[in-house]
């Protein structure tokens, strides 16, 4: 699923909630800001707490109170914030771009890159989530790989004494999820930890009717495949964090995390062929158990030190891993014509692992100026493996097939070095950098090498205390993923295969941003719009073909130019016992799937958030998201909406009754259409996640 936008990159990073988040996050902003510059260009707008702080580069949302945060998802988390949407199988995006490539504590994650990504986000506990942060045009700082950041950032108490919170949560169909957080923090020494379980599902259905044609557009068949089932996931999480001062200046930092996953995609899918003239050629029932199960673990180290004229070292190193398997194997059920029932197993395995160290080093030439530079080393490697045998179900004596059993690796090389400049002169506020990046990516019969220069310049004026003008400009490199890279076939269902392309190549992405923000310094009622435009080069799509048997091949290719523009516009603030925040995103796009198709075409996405308290102990929340239809290589995908009430109520000072409605329209169904010279197909998948939690949330300690 592509769009003419560049892609968006998402980061995960620890920090503390709160007013210690706020302190967090202004202490990571000297990299980029001198203090006099920075207090110039950050407003923060304040309601019950400072939800919205706005910076020159970034906007972050609090999510401290959030009520889709205390039953949902982190998906469920980012499907509340500004700008971002979520499909409802977990796929993120930005201002409409959703091509997402997801970062853990600033850096690289296994766990949220490829196929491992949306299982992440829809089984990570959203209670863990401090903030999250809105980046749509980075500075050179951030290896932003092409496009935007979304900066999940994790809770970390480090208030002194001990601290600790239970929550719990359930539904109907045996769906529930509950964690255990707690901290001590003593002297110079703090220590946190979190433990969770969670298990999530509901019912699933999809349908596809596909047409084959000819070279004159006559149709030559016709296929039809429909499933239902139940899918489930139990997933099991712990995490934990050290923090020592060594004294005044120097802290040394030690954080892990470990999840493990698994899932029943218990699955019945039914499948009818038609000849041209519309008489059928066969019907069979495929029934699939499809377990699968996912490991992810991540280590990462820190020393920070400050020195005594302003200048700040940050020095980390870092490790993730995610193991993930998916078993495909089914049993075919033959009505037509009738023969003995066939049995196959379909494995596929990935393994992807990333480590890596950086430095970051910030000095105040003057009260208005502030230099940065630091760098950056990654080492990834992705092992794909796919598994495709036909069992004889009197034997069990499985027949491995040659031509869809394989392996495949890649090992990609990434040094970066950046250098930023920030300075302050009246009312404007300037940061310009420039970030030099070396690529190498080695594979069984390539290697591809390459290196980019990527220019960035943020640029905010103040008009007066409420009001500002703010515009940026960034330029960079996307790299493909590895998964892209893999050119054997690949099992997804009996009318689909993917395949990837080794010889894609970069894609260039150019970004422009201008924008109006007024925003009142007491927290009163604000509203921002920004204008943004965007090109890439070389645009990476998705590209099908039948191959025999009717099958149809998607596989990856560089297929020209796209582009996308909009507006994007936001609203917040405090109206009577009411705090609300509402955003819309109008843009049109512009992708180029082959020489001879293009595609092109409107679209939106919104978010609304109400809150509103009536008398101390209750609040009443409703947080709304709906996207319009979005562009893919040969055809396009239905938007989709979800609306979520949630009632909290106080039972005691420290224990709080939760009651959330999930998707109370179910409008989680989405239509998908593809049309070429050799397909045309139609279908939709519908999630049906309409469901009420009941839960507590019980605060221990002070």
């Amino acid at each position: 699923m592509k769009q003419s936008a560049p892609p968006i990159l998402v980061i995960i990073a620890i920090a503390s909630p709160a007013q210690a988040q706020a302190q967090a996050q202004a202490q990571a902003q000297a990299q980029t800001q001198p203090q006099t510059a920075q207090d110039s260009t950050v407003v923060i707008v304040q309601g019950k707490a400072p939800k919205i702080v706005k910076k020159i580069d970034r906007t972050v949302y609090n999510q401290d109170g959030n009520p889709a945060a205390t039953s949902g998802s982190a998906a469920d988390v980012l499907k509340t914030v500004p700008s971002v949407s979520v499909t409802p199988d977990g796929n993120v995006s930005l201002r409409g771009s959703s091509n997402v490539a997801v970062y853990v504590n600033g850096k690289p994650s296994a766990m949220m890159q490829g196929e491992s990504r949306a299982v992440t986000l829809q089984s990570m506990n959203g209670a863990d989530i401090a903030s999250v942060e809105v980046i749509t045009n980075p500075s050179a700082a951030y290896n932003a790989n092409g496009g935007g950041i979304i900066n999940i950032v994790l809770k970390k108490n480090r208030k002194f004494g001990s601290h600790a919170a239970f929550r719990a949560n359930i539904s109907r169909d045996a769906i529930y999820n509950s964690g255990l957080s707690g901290n001590y923090s003593r002297g110079r020494l703090s220590l946190n930890a979190t433990v969770g379980v969670r298990h999530d599902g509901g019912p699933r259905s999809t349908a596809s009717d596909v047409t084959w044609l000819d070279a004159s557009g006559a149709a030559t068949g016709r296929s039809t495949q429909s499933s239902s089932g139940f899918p489930r996931r139990a997933s099991r999480s712990a995490s934990f964090g050290v923090d020592y001062d060594a004294d005044d200046r120097d802290t040394i930092s030690l954080s892990g995390s470990y999840a493990s996953r698994r899932s029943a995609n218990n699955l019945d899918e039914y499948h009818r062929d038609y000849a041209a003239s519309g008489a059928l050629t066969d019907a069979y029932d495929r029934r699939s158990k499809g377990p699968g199960t996912q490991i992810d673990s991540a280590l990462n180290a820190n020393f920070d030190r400050r020195q005594k004229d302003g200048g700040e070292l940050k020095v980390g190193a870092r490790f993730t891993e995610s193991d993930a398997t998916r078993d495909k194997s089914y049993t075919n059920l033959f009505a037509w014509p009738v023969q003995p029932d066939t049995m196959d197993r379909i494995l596929s395995r990935s393994v992807r692992k990333t480590a890596g160290v950086n430095g970051d080093y910030s000095r105040p030439l003057s009260e208005t100026t502030q230099i940065s530079a630091g760098f950056d080393a990654q080492h990834q490697t992705d092992r794909f493996v796919n598994y495709s045998a036909g069992i004889d179900p009197a034997t069990g004596t499985e027949t491995p097939r040659a031509d869809t059993s394989n392996r495949f690796a890649v090992d990609q090389k990434v040094t970066a070095a950046y250098l930023t400049f920030q300075a302050a002169a009246g009312k404007w506020t300037a940061l310009g950098g420039v970030r030099l990046e070396t690529v190498r990516t080695d594979m069984a019969a390539s290697a591809h090498k390459y290196a980019n220069l990527n220019p960035s310049l943020h640029l905010s004026y103040d008009i007066d205390t409420k009001r500002r003008i703010k515009a940026s400009f960034t330029s960079s490199l996307q790299r493909p993923d590895p998964r892209d890279l893999n050119p054997f076939v690949t099992y997804v269902d009996a009318q689909n295969v993917t395949a990837g392309n080794p010889g894609l190549k970069p894609q260039r992405v150019t970004s422009l941003e201008a924008g109006y923000a007024y925003t009142p310094p007491d927290g009163g009622r604000g509203y921002e719009a920004t204008l943004y435009y965007r090109t890439s080069a070389r645009t990476v799509t998705d590209y099908s073909y039948f191959t025999s048997g009717n099958v149809l091949l998607t596989t990856k290719r560089n297929s020209g130019a796209g582009r996308s523009g909009g507006v994007d516009i936001s609203a917040n603030g405090k109206w009577g016992k009411l705090d609300y925040t509402v955003d819309l995103n109008l843009f049109y796009a512009e992708l180029q799937a082959d020489a001879g198709s293009r595609q092109s075409g409107p679209s939106w996405t919104g978010q609304l958030n109400i809150d509103y308290q009536p008398y101390d102990g209750d609040t009443f929340s409703l947080d709304a998201q709906a996207r319009g239809a979005i562009l893919t290589g040969q055809g396009q995908r239905s938007g989709t909406e979800q609306i979520n009430a949630t009632w909290t109520h106080k039972l005691t000072k420290k224990i709080n009754l939760v009651i959330r409605a999930q998707d109370v329209l179910a409008g989680t169904r989405e239509t998908f259409t593809r049309d070429t010279i050799t397909v045309r197909q139609t279908g939709f998948d519908d999630f049906r996640s309409r469901r009420i939690f009941i839960g507590l949330v019980w605060r221990l300690g002070n």
